[in-house]
């Protein structure tokens, strides 16, 4: 990517391959699976890891996974999104570093499980679309940094569970 605002689309890697994305300078936005406007993607067509670094700007990374047509586990942390134990999946994963500074996830419209590790860095927006959805938030709040925020995250059900330790709710 150049050293400008740059957009790039990544719906399908090869499994034997990483695929290696460096934002440089500017405000850069990456998609893996497919646009907002498209809403189609299917992070099975990404079979390979894919690295990204956002560098200086303001860095963002959207993933697409609503044309999928089953249920998915999502393992969100502070430097990835990962197959959550979905036996049946092929997606190969995102990993990035601390220069991306937002990553939302579109999830699929089945039943979705996302267990989310907070990050310092990167803020997380979860969208559930129409699925019965359960979000898991792990770590802890005194290491980790960022807060959970709800939002509209779609016309689904969500089930919201923490595993914070040496927290309750409200602290």
């Amino acid at each position: 990517m150049g050293t400008t605002n740059d957009s790039i689309i990544v719906r399908g890697t090869n499994s034997d391959t990483t695929t290696n994305l460096f934002g440089r300078a500017g405000n850069d936005f990456l998609s893996l699976g497919s646009l907002l406007s498209s809403n189609n993607g299917n992070l099975d067509n990404i079979r390979g890891p894919v690295f990204a670094s956002g560098g200086a700007g303001n860095d963002r990374i959207y993933i697409n996974d609503v044309g999928k047509q089953a249920s998915f586990n999502y393992d969100i942390g502070p430097t990835y999104l990962r197959n959550g134990g979905t036996a049946s999946n092929f997606f190969g994963g995102i990993s990035y570093d601390d220069t991306v500074e937002l990553l939302r996830l579109d999830a699929t419209n089945f039943r979705n499980k996302i267990e989310v590790t907070p990050s310092f860095d990167t803020a997380f927006s979860i969208f559930g679309n129409t699925g019965f959805n359960t979000i898991e938030l792990t770590g802890d709040p005194t290491i980790d940094g960022r807060q959970f925020f709800g939002q509209n995250g779609g016309d689904g059900i969500w089930n919201l569970h923490w595993d914070i330790w040496n927290s309750s709710p409200g602290q």
